[in-house]
């Protein structure tokens, strides 16, 4: 076999660039999917180099890619179109109470989502300091958006915001001091906050979040008559598991 003549060095070059672009591996897509082909050995080659008529030329006598070639998916996380979360937390503050509640958020673009929420806050303890129990049950709508992205979306760093209604449980009591029934109304609700999510599958995962939780209500007598409102601030950690 006559050897492959390289009459410069700047072809020489190309040459060698080539080869060795192919030794690494190489990230490829096609019309569906994500894919990098990969190899696992270096490419084998064999230079020789001779002189001929005082210019140098490059002859390759073997060159033999590695057979075993592999497609390996890249993964893509939180694809789905329809998010739930279950969520469960604590709370401190005014009254300390537990959280549980229930989140569906649908995916805005691959940095945000928006949903609705709703929980069950109830205060922990007896509540024998007061007439009645401090029970809330808010409606929000939530975004969530995602500030800090790791290992190709599997998890994030994110902002919260919730702004909704909120319902009140055992509203009424009797005020023994001024010997008249009062209650508790509905109000608003509003809870700002930051959080991380990571993923252990491809669309399920578990979210740790903080945020600070502000309801707004009223007092009133049982004429329907205000009396005073009513800020109850807390910071709420909650745990939460999505699919």
């Amino acid at each position: 076999m006559q050897p492959f003549k390289i009459k410069s060095t700047a072809n020489l070059n190309y040459l060698l660039f080539f080869l060795m672009a192919f030794s690494h591996s190489v990230n490829c897509k096609d019309e569906s999917h994500d894919y990098f082909i990969k190899s696992d050995k270096e490419l084998p080659v064999n230079l020789n180099f001779v002189l001929t008529d005082n210019v140098s030329t490059t002859s390759i006598r073997d060159v033999v890619f590695n057979k075993d070639i592999t497609k390996i998916p890249s993964v893509h996380y939180n694809k789905s179109a329809i998010r739930p979360v279950f969520h469960i937390g604590l709370a401190g503050g005014d009254y300390s109470f537990t959280a549980m509640g229930l989140s569906i958020f649908k995916r805005v673009n691959t940095c945000s989502s928006i949903g609705l929420s709703v929980h069950y806050f109830g205060e922990n303890g007896t509540g024998s300091s007061r007439p009645v129990k401090w029970q809330k049950i808010p409606l929000t709508l939530e975004t969530i958006f995602d500030i800090k992205k790791y290992q190709n979306e599997r998890s994030s760093i994110f902002l919260k915001m919730g702004i909704g209604y909120s319902f009140t449980l055992n509203g009424s009591f009797f005020d023994s001091e001024e010997l008249i029934i009062k209650k508790i109304s509905n109000g608003i609700s509003v809870n700002p906050g930051i959080g991380y999510r990571f993923n252990i599958l491809q669309n399920t995962g578990v979210m740790l979040d903080m945020s600070y939780n502000l309801i707004v209500d009223n007092l009133k007598d049982d004429q329907n008559v205000f009396l005073s409102t009513n800020k109850w601030n807390h910071i709420l950690f909650r745990f939460g598991v999505f699919f």
